[in-house]
């Protein structure tokens, strides 16, 4: 399992500053049969990725786009149906989600003849019907209402009536006070809206629009609002309250949603004069409806919808792509479309990258578009080195990009320095070679980073590989290195940040090297300068990390119970940081803490947030110490390995742990570097539960051979080797607990 990398934020987010009448959409095409696909069989989520990123920067009319889309749509819709056959409801639906938006809302004006979409939605319907998910139901069968031809589109709407009248009568709670009550209308606009971001038919826009302007005319319940501000409530403060936008942003973004700002403008203005009227929203909507509208007018009005406390960054990106269709030459529209694109979960960086690169083809004499343009190519590195089966040939190939950017950059503007920099890249490539095990290559790319702006990231991955080799002299003389970079201008704190950082590591290589005195001292360095740190105010974030190294240190240093208050802190600080539950348990495990590893474990379930990857990993490291340690096996952990059978390679370990798959069909699938140092380290594991430590040893010894530096299992192999053996127990031994006082009842995480 690779570790989670820290990475920088290279583009931040840099903004400007009854039912009413029927819903207008964009003119529907003819309903015809489905297009073949085109290209190969999109076989894995590689494939998938790389084929979606390209998809969605395609312009609507490109011939091939529906070839395209049927491909996509091929595999999503298979993990669709595997997921549910495993009875993994979420993840059946965030695949429909994304073969949802494989449409443009341009093409869901009328009927769409998808038999395979509309099947799946129907599955997804049913299935989530029995458990009473009523907002994957409510998106489902909006879908389906487009999908089906007139006979099953009655069928179906009559079933969203049903379930859209279930809504608001079982949302309507009883009170005294009329003017609290709670109208169940306002579920079904939650999951139309849920809806509308993934499918903004006809359909949807129709029903959203009438929910909208009832609420507007004070009809049934939702005109308590209405009657609240004729008795004198202020309208701002009557928003607040209900925690929803007012009416004329919802207007607008529907109908901006699906790029029709004349629409927006014609609801608008039915709000004019009246309390619910936004006269500064209406008049950016006014002016880019204006023949004499700028390019500049598109962005102001993008811009409304990434305010902060909303997530409307989809319209914001509709609304600039939509402006660079009408302002074709200006490259205004195109850096706003960048930033959005980039800025969305996850982020479109193939449509943020030929936004910039347009946007500095338009206007090669802005610096500011090369320097976006600059982090997106950086972000791109980024992602395709942070990837697990890591693509040498596409990391070349983006390396190259990067070094013709930098060199029409110095060419273009001598006198400037562009962040990141050739030696940024150059470090990103480095780490990339790192996560894939080679090594050589690693310390190449770095050695050439170094030479042309040594930077503490680059020098401490150089070290760290210097390290694990077992060359501690040489670490230790680079990670001292990065400590003191007084060429780098860096403020007080952040070089206080990697001093402490750096000196942890930098004991470990003095201890390599036999300076068991000297690792000491540094250690005590470390803490000290952590201790300054945290008065400082870190982030939640900064401070889950400085947690987690500031535990480290104190358990080398033999403080047991100081060092695992100080992981608790560390999840607390950010308990929706997975990463951070993945360091705590991985340490623990590897010094036979199985009592507080347990109780990270346990944490860590109960957040939505850690990703089923990390939950798998975590769940095998807990059997492993609870097996070897001779106590029963943690029922959450095995029922957890139990329920995950999908084809990713952890569910193949998943799978073994559980005797649910042989060692033999583990082993054929044990097919690249990474594959073959997690299987040779579970099997070790295995062995050591076996009692067969000699095996152990062998295996782990070959994990080592992979050079898979980036993985917590070569960490772990690594240091099982140099203790002699995987311990059972703690070990620094417990001090006796004293008695305490009960601690308050806590729900868990992640609950209720």
């Amino acid at each position: 399992m690779q570790r989670a990398a820290i990475l920088a934020t290279v583009l931040p987010l840099l903004f400007l500053g009854a039912c009413g009448p029927a819903a207008t959409h964009p003119a529907a095409a003819a309903v015809k049969a489905p297009p073949a696909a085109i290209g190969p069989r999109i076989a894995s989520e590689e494939e998938y990725a790389a084929a979606r990123a390209d998809y969605d920067a395609l312009g609507i009319d490109t011939p091939d786009r529906a070839g395209r889309r049927v491909a996509l749509e091929g595999y999503l819709l298979a993990e669709v149906n595997q997921a549910l056959e495993g009875n993994h409801l979420e993840e059946a639906f965030e695949f429909l989600r994304q073969a949802l938006t494989l449409y443009d809302a341009s093409e869901l004006g009328g009927r769409i003849n998808d038999p395979l979409l509309a099947t799946a939605c129907a599955r997804l319907e049913k299935a989530f019907s029995r458990r009473g998910g009523h907002k994957e139901v409510i998106v489902a069968l909006t879908a389906e209402v487009t999908l089906s031809d007139a006979k099953a589109a009655t069928t179906v709407r009559e079933r969203y009536e049903q379930v859209s009248g279930w809504l608001r009568s079982g949302g309507t709670a009883a009170s005294d006070d009329p003017s609290t009550a709670i109208d169940g209308r306002e579920n079904v606009i939650d999951d139309l809206e849920a809806a509308a971001q993934l499918w903004p038919s006809a359909f949807v826009v129709d029903q959203l629009a009438g929910l909208y302007l009832d609420r507007k005319n004070g009809s049934g319940e939702l005109g308590l609002f209405n009657r609240r501000l004729r008795r004198g409530a202020d309208l701002g403060e009557l928003i607040k309250s209900s925690g929803r936008p007012g009416i004329a942003y919802e207007l607008a973004r529907l109908y901006l949603r699906i790029s029709r700002p004349d629409e927006a403008l014609a609801q608008l203005s039915k709000l004019k004069g009246q309390p619910t009227d936004d006269v500064p929203l209406r008049s950016l909507v006014e002016k880019v409806n204006d023949k004499t509208a700028q390019a500049e007018d598109t962005v102001k009005l993008a811009a409304q919808f990434a305010q902060q406390g909303r997530a409307d960054a989809d319209v914001a990106l509709r609304i600039c792509r939509d402006g660079a269709r009408r302002f074709p030459q200006a490259s205004e529209p195109r850096i706003c479309a960048g930033r959005f694109a980039a800025s969305l979960e996850p982020a479109q960086l193939v449509v943020a990258l030929k936004n910039f690169e347009e946007a500095v083809r338009l206007e090669p004499g802005r610096l500011e578009a090369w320097e976006l343009l600059g982090r997106l190519y950086q972000a791109r590195l980024m992602q395709v080195v942070s990837d697990e089966n890591l693509n040498l040939g596409e990391l070349d190939t983006q390396l190259k990009k990067v070094e013709a950017f930098h060199a029409q950059v110095e060419k273009r503007f001598p006198d400037k320095h562009l962040r990141p920099s050739m030696a940024d890249a150059l470090f990103e490539v480095g780490r990339g070679y790192y996560n894939a095990g080679h090594l050589k290559d690693a310390q190449h790319y770095l050695e050439r980073s170094i030479a042309l702006q040594p930077t503490p990231q680059s020098l401490e991955l150089d070290a760290q590989i210097r390290l694990k080799k077992g060359d501690g002299k040489e670490a230790a003389a680079l990670f001292d290195r990065a400590t003191n970079l007084p060429e780098l201008n860096l403020d007080k704190g952040n070089q206080l940040w990697w001093r402490a950082k750096l000196r942890r590591q930098m004991a470990d290589a003095l201890e390599v090297a036999s300076d068991a005195e000297g690792a000491t001292t540094v250690r005590k360095a470390a803490l000290a300068d952590w201790d300054v740190l945290i008065g400082y105010g870190l982030t939640p974030e900064a401070l889950a990390e400085s947690g987690l190294e500031k535990a480290k240190l104190l358990y080398q240093n033999g403080e047991r119970e100081a060092s695992l208050d100080s992981f608790q802190k560390a999840i607390d600080a950010a308990p929706d940081r997975g990463s951070t539950y993945a360091d705590v348990i991985a340490w623990l495990v590897a010094r036979g803490e199985l009592e507080e590893a347990l109780d990270a474990y346990h944490r860590a379930l109960g957040r939505n947030e850690v990703t089923d990857y990390l939950k798998v990993y975590c769940s095998l490291w807990i059997v492993d110490l609870a097996r070897r340690a001779g106590e029963p096996a943690d029922p959450l952990a095995t029922a957890y390995l139990q329920s995950t059978d999908g084809g990713k390679w952890y569910d193949d370990l998943a799978r073994w742990a559980t005797g649910r798959e042989s060692e033999a069909t583990l082993l054929s699938h044990a097919d690249t570097p990474a594959r073959k140092a997690e299987s040779a380290f579970y099997r070790g594991m295995r062995a050591v539960a076996d009692g067969k430590s000699d095996d152990a040893k062998h295996l782990w010894k070959q994990v080592l051979d992979t050079d898979m530096m980036a993985f917590f299992e070569y960490d772990m192999a690594a240091y099982y080797l140099k203790v002699g053996g995987a311990p059972a127990h703690p070990v620094l031994k417990p001090r006796p607990r004293e008695p305490r006082p009960p601690a308050p009842h806590r729900p868990p995480d992640g609950s209720i």
